[in-house]
């Protein structure tokens, strides 16, 4: 299994999360211009799966302290990532008692979006619709910065076989 250690103590299997020796603890920064969403993904991803893999209390507040310390690395403060766990831990629960597990987005539709910062969540904050999700890119890529310094030779004048002409067939 990708990113979990199972081993078996007292008959029992126990998970924890596995990291390689070279893992970066590095992430999108917190005052990069990216979309707020796109910047708390990474951390909706790992509290997901700390909620979701049955870890020992040990391991459970192990893996917690080690995404406070990504965040606080790169910008974030912990109290953010403390209300998102409790945040999910609650919606879970909600979840698993009150309501059916049918996909709440399935009739979304999702909409490629131009991000240019605040602005671009204050818009569309004002015309929220039900069945539009947003899917934010950027012109700011690094494509603009990489030059390709080969020459631009016509087709025409290129060199290779485009057409032959066979006598028997």
């Amino acid at each position: 299994f990708l990113d979990i250690t199972i081993k078996i103590e007292n008959n029992k299997f126990a998970f924890e999360i596995f990291r390689k020796e070279t893992y970066t603890d590095s992430i999108i920064h917190s005052t990069s211009n990216h979309p707020t969403t796109q910047k708390m993904a990474t951390f909706h991803s790992m509290i997901n799966r700390l909620l979701n893999i049955p870890l020992a209390p040990k391991d459970f507040k192990k893996e917690e302290n080690t995404i406070i310390k990504i965040a606080t690395n790169n910008g974030y403060k912990k109290e953010i990532i403390k209300k998102m766990i409790q945040n999910k831990e609650r919606k879970i629960t909600i979840q698993q008692f009150l309501y059916n597990k049918t996909p709440i987005d399935e009739d979304k539709k999702w909409r490629r979006i131009l991000y240019v910062g605040k602005l671009t969540m204050d818009l569309l904050n004002k015309c929220k619709r039900d069945n539009f999700k947003p899917a934010f890119y950027t012109n700011n890529n690094i494509k603009k910065y990489i030059l390709n310094n080969k020459s631009k030779i016509p087709k025409e004048e290129q060199s290779g076989v485009y057409k032959l002409k066979c006598c028997n067939c």
